[in-house]
């Protein structure tokens, strides 16, 4: 029986030497695909209360699919000629976009049996603030049922600190995380750290320049 379902999914190509063999899907359990708190039409507010500005986000979209994960790596344009042994990896992407560099994206992708370097399940954030002066963040990192951590081999982006409770606009929060992202050179305004609970989501972010936004209202829908 078992040698019947491997057959059933593998294919040899007719050209060439190459058999690929489909080990089925990789997807995300309900309580992984907590990560990120927001669905399309949620909006948050940040205000920066020493410039007495208010910015706010509305999430646009949200999808969720699967990609090819193979045991072969892809050449140089990309392709990869004969998968070999590979399975379909559940990734999702949600974003809040409404003009260039007003943005926030998160994005999710489980980790599959070939990521012999990783084997971590993957959360990337960005979030860029309107305007031109100030650079937009962007991180990495690692991800559990109810944690994030340092993604492996990845010194780009980290998590500066832990907290089990913590005040963010006037609001107690359990389990947050200081995120650290990408840097620039110093000269730029860069939005360099970000404040992310897993049950709540982004509570904050700051520049290198001492400019801080911190979540004053958050509009979910029922």
């Amino acid at each position: 029986m078992l040698s019947l379902l491997m057959l059933a999914g593998c294919k040899k190509h007719h050209e060439s030497n190459c058999v690929e063999i489909d080990h089925g899907t990789v997807s995300f359990t309900p309580q992984e695909r907590l990560i990120q708190p927001y669905r399309v039409h949620d909006s948050l507010v940040f205000v920066n209360e020493r410039l007495n500005t208010l910015v706010t986000y509305c999430c646009t979209f949200q999808a969720s699919a699967y990609q090819i994960a193979s045991e072969n790596a892809p050449d140089a344009q990309g392709n990869i000629e004969c998968l070999g042994n590979y399975y379909r990896v559940e990734y999702s992407l949600t974003k809040f976009y409404e003009m260039p560099k007003k943005f926030i994206f998160l994005s999710v992708v489980t980790s599959y049996p070939f990521d012999t370097m990783y084997k971590e399940n993957r959360f990337q954030v960005g979030v860029g603030f309107p305007g031109d002066s100030i650079y937009p963040f962007d991180g990495f990192y690692g991800f559990r049922e109810d944690s994030l951590f340092n993604y492996p081999h990845f010194p780009y982006a980290k998590i500066d600190q832990f907290y089990d409770t913590i005040t963010i606009g006037r609001k107690l929060y359990h389990k947050v995380y200081l995120l650290e992202g990408t840097h620039l050179p110093s000269n730029y305004e860069q939005i360099i750290k970000i404040f992310y609970s897993v049950s709540e989501g982004i509570l904050g972010f700051s520049t290198n320049k001492f400019n801080a936004w911190t979540l004053q209202q958050k509009f979910i829908l029922p």
